[in-house]
């Protein structure tokens, strides 16, 4: 496999109004959650089915769950039963053995020459048989159930740490199959207390939203979670209406693979009816409204660059001028690269379900027109199933949802009082870990290493906000500041302000 492409953005600012696409993920992006209730719950789930399913010691659930230990970004080596925190060239910053911190010496004994293959396996989003690195709210919970079952390895004598770690993805598909919403744990409680997990959507990302279409910006939704558990979400979060917002709808999207698989029959798109995944279809199938399973990057870009804005404005010009252009090839649209392993995405791994949607029905075949680099701007939260998937093999420029900024910047406090509490929730619960493993980027470099993820979100990223709402009280014109090589905080836009003209964050 060769490398991911590095992707990072020329020029030295970004405005979302001139791009013809804008593309969003569902979790932790569209859709916030209440982390320390999420993070208890996936707890819960995945450790009762590792006790009631899988006869493990009770013990790692009777223990409860730690927020001070789940830290996005680290690494688990599922051999020797420890977590690390890596540098971008592998150094090993930090870790634990369980639940039990190492110190500097130990590290050193145990990794002397660090995990520089760890690092750029990871980083690439290969698989490794002995290490699993936790970078979502959907497996980052995990890593307690994990810490306190070495805990129990070594009060017992035994060190077969690795069983748990390779049951854990059995663990995720029984949990976040639909088809197990019950007994599985999640959905259930998820449909049950929908407040209790689920941020509603502000007006102001509503109304953010609504305006792209007012500046001719098309919105598309691409989602690895099924379309049962996408229209449940946005009908709680945003409202019945929310069709109404997004020109495509994608779900089981299967990243990192939809920008990897391109050329892979079985990630065809899928027509979706009556809350099931019908038949594959083929691109000239996608139309405005439009609502498929599935699918890859090749397929999809017929249709950005059909119904694209400055598709609309060439056939503007054509018919005033009586002209007919040739189209420019789409292959110019998409890099070259081949296939990149597939990490799970809870609750995204399942294939099984889907909800009440409008079946994609056949549309003009009209040949496709080329896209500008600019022209696709997607938002996510996984750094390599969202960000370095899309960025780096494709056209397409990423902005990263990282609500670790949260507790990096805590001077402003939004109007909003359910902004605000939200806020502040989030950050005090991830302040927990911070304080045990240090933070989980470094933008003020220290000792001039960065970590890992930190180096993910530079490469890939365009720029990087704590939520949408921490750009939506800006106009879709404004100018946004990217990521900038020795500009520590280039790019990196912490505050919702409720006064953008009075504004002095970064991003301008």
């Amino acid at each position: 496999m060769s490398a991911v492409s590095e992707a990072k953005p020329a020029a030295s600012h970004l405005c979302l109004r001139d791009v013809e696409w804008l593309g969003f993920d569902l979790d932790h992006t569209i859709v916030r959650y209440h982390l320390p209730a999420l993070n208890e719950l996936v707890f819960q789930c995945i450790g009762n089915y590792l006790v009631n399913k899988r006869k493990f010691d009770k013990a790692i659930v009777e223990r409860g769950f730690r927020a001070s230990f789940p830290l996005r970004g680290m690494v688990l080596d599922a051999v020797k039963g420890n977590f690390l925190v890596l540098s971008a060239s592998g150094k090993v910053l930090t870790g634990s053995h369980g639940t039990r911190k190492m110190d500097e010496e130990e590290l050193k004994c145990v990794y002397p020459d660090g995990l520089p293959e760890v690092a750029e396996k990871t980083r690439r989003n290969e698989k490794l048989k002995a290490f699993h690195a936790f970078t979502t709210f959907f497996d980052l919970p995990t890593s307690v159930l994990l810490a306190h079952y070495v805990d129990l390895c070594d009060e017992q004598g035994t060190d077969t740490y690795i069983r748990i770690a390779m049951e854990l993805l059995g663990a995720f598909e029984f949990c976040f199959n639909p088809e197990n919403e019950v007994e599985g744990g999640y959905f259930c409680e998820i449909k049950a207390h929908p407040d209790k997990y689920l941020i509603k959507c502000t007006d102001r990302v509503k109304s953010w939203l609504q305006s792209a279409h007012k500046h001719q910006v098309g919105l598309f939704l691409l989602t690895n979670s099924l379309s049962g558990y996408t229209d449940f979400l946005l009908n709680h979060c945003y409202g019945r209406d929310w069709r109404e917002v997004f020109d495509l709808v994608i779900v089981g999207g299967k990243k990192p693979d939809f920008f990897t698989k391109i050329d892979d029959s079985a990630h065809a798109f899928h027509a979706v009816s009556e809350h099931l995944v019908g038949d594959p279809v083929g691109p000239e199938a996608l139309v405005r409204g439009g609502f498929v399973a599935h699918g890859n990057l090749r397929d999809l870009m017929p249709f950005l660059a059909r119904h694209g804005r400055g598709a609309q404005l060439e056939a503007k010009s054509n018919a005033q001028n009586h002209q007919q252009k040739t189209p420019a090839p789409l292959s110019s649209s998409l890099k070259a690269d081949p296939e990149s392993s597939s990490a799970s995405h809870p609750p995204s791994t399942t294939t099984t379900e889907s909800a009440p949607a409008v079946a994609a029905a056949p549309s003009e075949n009209v040949a496709p027109t080329v896209l500008r680099d600019t022209s696709v701007v997607y938002f996510g939260d996984h750094p390599l199933g969202d960000v370095a998937a899309a960025s780096g093999h494709s056209s397409w420029q990423a902005v990263a949802i990282l609500e670790e900024m949260l507790e990096r910047e805590s001077t402003h406090t939004p109007s909003d009082p359910a902004l605000a509490a939200a806020d502040t929730e989030a950050r005090q619960f991830l302040r927990a870990a911070f304080d045990h493993w240090g933070h989980f980027y470094h933008f003020e470099a220290v000792e001039n290493e960065t970590t890992l993820f930190e180096q993910v979100l530079f490469d890939f990223s365009a720029f990087v906000v704590p939520h949408l709402d921490a750009i939506a009280a800006y106009p879709l014109a404004h100018q946004f500041r990217v990521v900038a090589p020795n500009e520590p905080r280039a790019g990196l836009h912490y505050f919702v302000t409720d006064n953008p003209v009075a504004c002095t964050c970064s991003c301008v």
